[in-house]
């Protein structure tokens, strides 16, 4: 009697705190359609699926405010090596645009000496008025590109199969934790009743 009482209650409990915490875990995701209790005005339905405009929202408001904003992506961009690669492609493209426009009949050195001094001049040019239109283009991204409604629509615009697929496959491990927990919680709490039980029934 005390060795199957002691067998069975703890088994029992862990199977039950397995359970449930696995329906809990599935039940962030299922039912995806609302689904009415019988014989009840009661009605239930995932999490996510329930929530998942409120979801996108707030994925949008922590990516904006606490992970990511224009701020910081413009800090992380090298300046004077963005300023360099500009410069080179304006001096490439503008020697390319003299070469085809100066009269091929021009003696070469010449046209290599008008090349090169007309593409100094526009690069020279272009290079003092590069800082300012780097921040008035970054000032003008920051204006337009709103990063939470990007995300927002990103998010909210995500399958719910997607969802459950991206949530699973950074948290399975994790999620899984949470199940194997329940079965050990489960399991302490059955021996403890079993114990209750067989100190109860001693004479």
């Amino acid at each position: 009697m005390a060795l199957s009482l002691f067998l069975v209650l703890p088994l029992m409990g862990a199977l039950i705190g397995w359970g449930t915490n696995m329906l809990a875990i599935r039940s962030l995701f299922r039912p995806v359609n609302p689904f009415r209790i019988p014989l009840t005005s009661w009605s239930f339905q995932g999490l996510i699926p329930k929530r998942k405009q409120e979801l996108a929202a707030s994925v949008g408001y922590l990516v904006e405010k606490e992970l990511v904003n224009w701020r910081d992506l413009l800090q992380k961009i090298d300046n004077s090596s963005l300023e360099k690669e500009i410069l080179a492609s304006v001096d490439g493209f503008t020697r390319e645009w003299l070469k085809g426009k100066l009269p091929r009949l021009m003696p070469r050195r010449l046209s290599e000496a008008l090349q090169g001094y007309f593409t100094g001049a526009i690069v020279e040019a272009f290079q003092d008025k590069l800082p300012e239109t780097m921040d008035r283009l970054a000032r003008k991204a920051e204006e337009e590109v709103d990063i939470r409604s990007l995300v927002e629509e990103k998010v909210g615009g995500m399958t719910l199969d997607g969802l459950e697929e991206l949530v699973f496959s950074v948290a399975k491990q994790e999620l899984k934790q949470i199940e194997y927990l329940g079965a050990i919680i489960g399991l302490l709490i059955g021996a403890a009743q079993a114990l209750v039980v067989y100190l109860w029934s001693m004479p």
